[in-house]
């Protein structure tokens, strides 16, 4: 298990969160994140409510959430209460503004998660009192951000620290293995939400040239196609080797007297130095 925010608030035994890509992200494949120890999410976007309830039969008993878009919402508002109906275990937000929204889900018991493609919304979001921030970098050729995931997730990251703020911030846009899971966890961000990755499985309703045309560069993954519990376990336990092999962890300091107020200035690396407990200097 690695143990982040994530995981510990959600019951999590990987911080993985299925992206709720629509008509991609069906209930059984939704299902299947939710027992490999992630969190699924169908994506229910501009989707019909006979499909919505479709997935969410399909996925039976399992936990899953369900992805909306505001700008959707604006348009249909019992769009939200029909799918609140259902009993998703949270509701993913994106695509325009949470907060109308937001009373109407905690009234359900709901957890919300909103995602943004730029630091200009996260005040909203959290304004919102979202438990999770799924901050969208440009990582992947499909992305409308104009910043990359590397280095949207360390400024994030950065300003909720320096808010104090305990919101879980996840990181999306191009992770698609162990080595980019563990560079977002290392960066500051307490998961991953992953997309095309979780695609090129079994029980993904993509296949063939479809697959293929929306995996693009990434069209090597068609080749192995996994079922989703196999890949995600192997994906988290190949992260969590590395996380544990890390040489030195980033640690944040508070700001104190004389220090440099300005974000990005309030983390340290270790002493290099000198030898961790245990280690000997010889073994370095």
């Amino acid at each position: 298990m690695i143990d982040t925010e994530l995981t510990r608030r959600f019951g999590l035994i990987f911080p993985i969160i299925g992206h709720p890509e629509p008509w991609t992200a069906t209930g059984h494949l939704a299902a299947e994140v939710s027992k490999a120890g992630a969190l699924g999410m169908i994506g229910a976007g501009p989707c019909d409510r006979d499909w919505i309830k479709a997935q969410f039969d399909a996925a039976e008993d399992n936990s899953v959430g369900c992805g909306l878009y505001c700008n959707r919402l604006e348009l249909e508002p019992e769009m939200l209460d029909f799918v609140l109906s259902l009993h998703p275990r949270a509701i993913y937000l994106s695509d325009g503004d949470p907060r109308p929204y937001a009373e109407t889900i905690r009234k359900h018991r709901c957890r919300l998660i909103c995602q943004t493609r730029s630091m200009d919304e996260i005040d909203n979001i959290l304004e919102a009192g979202a438990e999770i921030v799924v901050i969208r970098g440009n990582g992947e050729d499909r992305s409308n951000s104009a910043e990359t995931t590397f280095s949207l997730v360390p400024e994030a990251s950065d300003y909720l620290y320096s808010r104090d703020d305990e919101v879980i911030l996840v990181a999306s846009g191009g992770v698609m293995d162990a080595r980019g899971m563990a560079a977002m966890i290392t960066l500051g961000a307490d998961g991953v939400c992953i997309g095309r990755r979780i695609w090129a499985t079994q029980e993904s309703p993509l296949s063939g040239k479809t697959l293929v045309q929306e995996l693009g560069p990434h069209t090597t993954f068609a080749e192995h196609v996994l079922p989703v519990q196999s890949l995600l376990r192997t994906m988290g336990s190949k992260a969590e080797r590395i996380l544990s092999h890390m040489p030195r962890k980033i640690i944040k300091e508070p700001p104190g007297p004389g220090a440099i107020g300005e974000l990005g200035q309030d983390f340290v690396l270790e002493d290099q130095s000198k030898p961790r407990p245990g280690e000997d200097q010889n073994d370095r």
